[in-house]
């Protein structure tokens, strides 16, 4: 976390009457260690006022469990302060992202397949589009990696631990470079399951061809064209 981050979530110097019981328990020692295990246990830091937040949801006095637990189901841009490079899409060969961060799951496609007609399959190679709240990065599945799939909930935490990069794309490699935390962010999956319906919906009437119209046989075209220049004749005779 870098001291900048660090100096944010830090207490600020404030009268105990202005302060609410969420503000005042980020304050509380408890809280302080709380935040130290989550570092050590899957990167977390909080923002002061995403520790606020948080603290507002899970009450207090706090577990180190319930405010984990409670990340888990939250955007990180509400809670936590950017950790990825603002540069990262343009790095280049030979380069790392040490780690470990804490993202979350935007989107996630397996590229080996079409985008409309996505499924689990053994030929995968899956694309994810993962962010720290703020700044948004590829990630590549190089080698199946089994702690993934491909319908994983958007807004699912992830920790990425020595992740080299290929122009602005991290490659995945290793199973143990990414570990899946859990969790979601419950509007995003709303709108995924909104947007997939809407896709299959559109691409079952685009795949619909018109009604088959049986094109008629040669000898019922004869037959008309008889008649036809029978009925002809018929009134040329009567004129």
């Amino acid at each position: 976390m870098s001291a900048a981050a660090e100096e944010e979530a830090s207490p600020t110097p404030q009268t105990t009457a202005a302060l609410s019981d969420a503000q005042r328990a980020a304050n509380d020692p408890s809280v302080a260690e709380a935040r130290k295990e989550l570092r050590k246990r899957c990167a977390m830091s909080f923002t002061r006022e995403g520790l606020v937040y948080c603290l507002e949801r899970t009450g207090f006095p706090t577990l180190p469990e319930r405010l984990y637990e409670a990340v888990l189901e939250m955007d990180l841009k509400r809670v936590a302060p950017p950790t990825l490079s603002k540069d990262i899409a343009k790095m280049s060969i030979d380069q790392h992202v040490d780690g470990p961060l804490l993202l979350q799951v935007r989107s996630i496609q397996n590229v080996a397949q079409p985008s409309l007609f996505q499924h689990e399959s053994s030929d995968r190679m899956l694309l994810l589009r993962l962010s720290d709240g703020h700044i948004a990065c590829k990630c590549l599945e190089a080698v199946r990696n089994p702690a993934l799939r491909l319908n994983l909930p958007l807004g699912t935490k992830v920790v990425l631990t020595d992740v080299p990069v290929r122009k602005g794309i991290l490659i995945l490699s290793r199973p143990d470079q990414i570990q899946v935390l859990g969790g979601s962010v419950a509007s995003w999956v709303a709108s995924a399951a909104t947007s997939k319906s809407v896709n299959r919906e559109g691409a079952h009437l685009e795949g619909n061809p018109p009604p088959f119209l049986p094109l008629p046989s040669r000898s019922s075209t004869t037959a008309r064209s008889s008649s036809s220049s029978s009925s002809s004749s018929s009134s040329s005779s009567s004129s």
